[in-house]
C-alpha cells in the first residue's frame, strides 16, 4: 500500500554526449540533477529537471552554456532555457503535450546576435548579414515535423546584407542581349545584390513548404525593402499561404 508513502530523492544526470537524428539535434556534455517527490505537493511540481549542456546544435545553428529546466505532468512537459550563442545571449521556453500525435510549442528571443555567423550557418546560399540585432521566434509542429514559424529580426545599429542568390542571375544573361543591356543589368542587380545600412527590420513567416521573408533597410545610399516568397514544388504560383495575410 502506498497510502502512508512519502519519498523525496533526487537523480543526478552523469555528464555525456546525445544525439537525436530524427530532429537533427545533437547535445554536448549534458549534467545536471532530477528532483522527484511522491505524494505530489500542490505547491510544488511533483518532477522539476534542471539540465546543463555544455554544447547544443539543431540543424547548423550552435549554442554553448546552454540550461534547461522542465516540470512533467499528466499533460505533458514545459520548460524554459537559456544560453550563449552568436557573441550574444538566447532564452526561450516549450511546452510537448503527451497526446498521440506529439504536438509542440516553442518561443525563442535573442539578444545582441552577431549575424555574419548566424546567417552563414542559415541560408548562405541565399543571403548574408552582417552586425548585431535582436531577435524572437515562435513555432508549433507535431512530432519532428515543423509546422508554422513566426518572427522577427531587429538590427542594432550598422552592418551590411548581400543577396548571394542573385549571383544566379548574374551569370545568366541571354547570349543574344546586347553588351548595354547587360551592363544596365548587371548594375542593377549588384546594386540590389550588396546594401550597407544604418536600420534594419526583418519579419518571417514560414507555414508548411511555404514562407515569405520581408526585409526593410535604410542606409546611406537610401532604403531597401526586399520581400521573399519562397514555394515548395507542389504550392501554388503566386498564393499566400494560410497564416491569414500579413500582421
Amino acid at each position: 500500500s502506498l497510502a502512508g508513502l512519502n519519498v523525496e530523492f533526487v537523480l543526478k544526470v552523469p555528464e555525456e554526449d546525445y544525439e537525436f537524428p530524427a530532429y537533427d539535434i545533437a547535445l554536448g556534455k549534458v549534467r545536471g540533477e532530477l528532483l522527484f517527490n511522491y505524494p505530489a505537493d500542490v505547491k510544488r511540481n511533483n518532477l522539476v529537471n534542471v539540465v546543463k549542456f555544455g554544447t547544443a546544435r539543431w540543424r547548423n545553428f550552435q549554442a554553448s552554456d546552454l540550461w534547461v529546466s522542465a516540470t512533467f505532468d499528466s499533460k505533458g512537459i514545459n520548460g524554459e532555457f537559456g544560453g550563449k550563442a552568436y557573441r550574444g545571449y538566447v532564452n526561450g521556453g516549450f511546452s510537448f503535450f503527451l497526446q498521440p500525435d506529439s504536438p509542440w510549442t516553442g518561443w525563442i528571443t535573442g539578444k545582441g546576435l552577431d549575424l555574419a555567423p548566424l546567417t552563414a550557418d542559415g541560408a548562405p546560399q541565399h543571403f548574408v548579414m552582417d552586425g548585431l540585432a535582436d531577435f524572437k521566434v515562435e513555432a508549433n509542429g507535431r512530432a519532428a515535423v515543423v509546422e508554422r514559424v513566426r518572427g522577427e529580426v531587429a538590427g542594432q545599429g550598422k552592418g551590411r546584407m548581400v543577396v548571394n542568390k542573385i549571383n544566379d542571375l548574374l551569370g545568366s544573361f541571354p547570349d543574344d542581349w546586347s553588351a548595354l543591356k547587360s551592363e544596365l543589368s548587371r548594375v542593377s542587380l549588384e546594386t540590389l545584390r550588396d546594401f550597407d545600412y544604418t536600420q534594419a527590420t526583418s519579419e518571417f513567416w514560414f507555414v508548411g513548404k511555404q514562407g515569405m521573408v520581408d526585409v526593410r533597410m535604410k542606409g546611406p545610399a537610401g532604403s531597401r525593402n526586399l520581400e521573399l516568397v519562397f514555394h515548395g514544388a507542389d504550392a501554388e504560383r503566386g498564393a499566400r499561404w494560410q497564416h491569414g495575410g500579413r500582421r
